[in-house]
């Protein structure tokens, strides 16, 4: 009986006996399994960062290039223009100029506050209104300066530009947008270096003799703009319709 219970737990132990040595190895087995498995996910993390700084760098270097291309398109615009016809940036002077000396009339005739820079001068004889045209005409001298710019901006002197009167209106339109933009820059540097000459700085709120004085340019801004964009929307639209006649 005792040899047959002896023999018999020795059986069971060595049944067992593998089973503990498998057991005792598997936690061993785990922390290989555990390691190699960390170590798949930081290479693929690694390589997943090393795309996204690619694509970084692709997406950067494509905004930079883009970048320079529209800085040399702008610049372009303005070192070498295209004039297809030399005559029409003369012949657009000479009509934004007549849009001040337009408005110079109706405010003389209809005897209404003149702007700021419809003064007459002391030194020019006192006949009719001969006093209000030399500013007039200065400041149309301006306002076509800007409207120069904004034709060459939005290319107004090609070909192309008054092919028909679709294009010639949407070529107006843009010129027009940049001149007014050009008119308002002027206005502000002008505010500007008022307000820096009273101590103050350049801001609504400020000073009220200054905020008044904003309100008087700004509203002359407006008339310019309205008569500008009016007489050379004309202008453009008359050329157009004498070159489709032709």
């Amino acid at each position: 009986s005792s040899s047959s219970s002896s023999s018999s737990t020795s059986s069971s132990l060595s049944t067992w006996a593998p089973q503990t040595k498998i057991s005792m190895a598997h936690p061993r087995h785990l922390q290989i399994h555990a390691k190699e498995s960390k170590d798949r996910n930081s290479n693929h993390d690694e390589l997943k960062a090393d795309d996204d700084i690619e694509s970084l760098k692709e997406a950067f270097d494509e905004g930079l290039s883009y970048g320079q291309n529209v800085r040399e398109e702008v610049l372009s615009r303005f070192s070498s223009p295209v004039i297809d016809d030399r005559g029409l940036p003369l012949a657009d002077a000479l009509v934004t100029t007549s849009s001040s000396l337009l408005v110079a009339i109706v405010v003389l005739a209809a005897d209404i506050i003149r702007p700021s820079w419809l003064q007459p001068l002391d030194w020019v004889p006192t006949w009719r209104s001969l006093p209000y045209l030399l500013p007039a005409i200065t400041h149309g001298s301006l306002l076509s300066l800007c409207w120069i710019l904004g034709g060459l901006a939005a290319q107004g002197y090609k070909k192309e530009a008054w092919g028909n009167r679709q294009a010639a209106a949407a070529v107006t339109a843009k010129a027009w947008a940049f001149a007014v933009s050009m008119m308002i820059i002027g206005v502000q540097l002008g505010l500007a270096k008022e307000a820096i000459s009273h101590g103050v700085l350049p801001l609504l709120g400020e000073d009220e003799g200054l905020d008044m004085l904003a309100v008087s340019k700004y509203s002359e801004l407006t008339v310019d703009a309205i008569a500008v964009g009016a007489v050379m929307g004309l202008w453009r639209q008359y050329r157009v319709g004498r070159r489709i006649k032709q």
